[in-house]
């Protein structure tokens, strides 16, 4: 699809970018969107994610953020 860019830790098929959300190998200040849908819950560093994610996303950008609601039952 034009204009958008599916990154993911493995090559499966749709996949356009090879990476570790850690460490984006994007320039800063390079998308007007970032879509993060259930990915934060399976990385070693959350926190060090969303920096990177505020690094590429361009000033005004919007960052649209899914995480799966955990809880721990007894």
């Amino acid at each position: 699809m034009p204009g958008y860019v599916n990154m993911d830790l493995f090559a499966t098929p749709g996949v356009d970018v090879v990476a570790d959300a850690e460490t984006l190998p994007f320039p800063a200040d390079l998308f007007q969107r970032v879509e993060c849908d259930a990915v934060l819950e399976h990385v070693r560093c959350p926190e060090t994610v969303l920096r990177e994610i505020a690094r590429v996303l361009a000033p005004g950008g919007y960052a649209h953020l899914v995480h799966a609601l955990l809880s721990s039952v007894p």
